[in-house]
């Protein structure tokens, strides 16, 4: 089994919801993202992984994707206290931020990551990524959940 892994440090940007309007005189929607800062923390990502790309282009087939993303720990929350970052934004819309900044690097396209593990915590901002190329078929016993 192939492995990437790598660290990019900064606050941690979700990826938002896309807003779209039809600008006056067209009859064409534009859509747009809904968070202006996902744009640079992406292109960062990127870059970071540019790095770590496989030599012969970007995977195909099922990947696993694990995400540890650290939050900067705000001074509300007691030194002494480890606590969890349980405010907005979402781990889900930080991490979709971080899947689809690989894809066409790490691998060809997001729909590929087939297995996500994804933490949030508080620390030193940034998000440390680590993906797997899968290279065999799994096997479902009867009755098996997992």
């Amino acid at each position: 089994m192939t492995q990437i892994e790598f660290s990019v440090r900064g606050v941690p940007i979700p990826k938002g919801s896309k807003k779209g309007f039809v600008p006056p005189g067209t009859n064409r929607a534009i859509v747009v993202d809904a968070n202006p800062k996902t744009k640079p923390w992406q292109v960062l990502i990127k870059h970071v992984a540019g790095g770590y790309a496989p030599p012969n282009g970007p995977w195909d087939g099922p990947v696993s994707l694990a995400v540890r993303l650290w939050m900067p720990k705000p001074a509300s929350v007691p030194k002494s206290r480890l606590g969890y970052p349980t405010t907005r934004p979402d781990a889900l819309k930080l991490c979709r931020a971080v899947e689809d900044a690989l894809a066409g690097v790490i691998y060809r396209d997001d729909s590929q990551v087939v297995d996500l593990d994804i933490q949030k915590r508080y620390g030193p901002p940034g998000v440390d990524v680590v993906v797997w190329q899968i290279d065999k078929p799994y096997e479902l016993n009867e009755g098996q959940l997992f």
